[in-house]
């Protein structure tokens, strides 16, 4: 079962060794698998400098890269909801699409009232 977070533009912070980028994406969701969930997203730079944020978080210098983030009420609120109703799970991953698929095992922590936090389990 996949559930749409929000189809339209949002706005995801990649957390790395040196900081944080913002970078537009679109067309989050969530899936629930047999015993986990995925939560997807799909990177969608507005200008060159976030396609060089995105670059080289991701493609050059992806060592120290450690966590995502939204500030979106309306992806807090519709995962909140989801995973509350599923007890069956165990763990979450996370894909990052950007020009390919990037997969992440990943905890999930709340932050103020509109926040998520992905937190990339090494």
């Amino acid at each position: 079962m996949i559930r749409s977070l929000r189809k339209g533009s949002t706005t995801v912070e990649l957390w790395y060794k040196y900081g944080s980028e913002s970078i537009a994406a679109k067309n989050t969701e969530v899936e629930l698998m047999p015993d986990y969930a995925v939560f997807r997203t799909t990177l969608k730079p507005v200008d060159g400098n976030q396609k060089d944020d995105a670059d080289n978080v991701l493609k050059k210098d992806n060592t120290g890269f450690n966590k995502i983030s939204f500030s979106d009420q309306q992806i807090h609120d519709i995962a909140s909801k989801f995973l509350n109703a599923y007890d069956q799970i165990k763990y979450l991953k996370f894909e990052l699409i950007y020009e390919k698929k990037y997969c992440f095992n990943v905890s999930l922590e709340l932050f103020n009232d509109d926040g998520l936090i992905f937190i990339i389990n090494a």
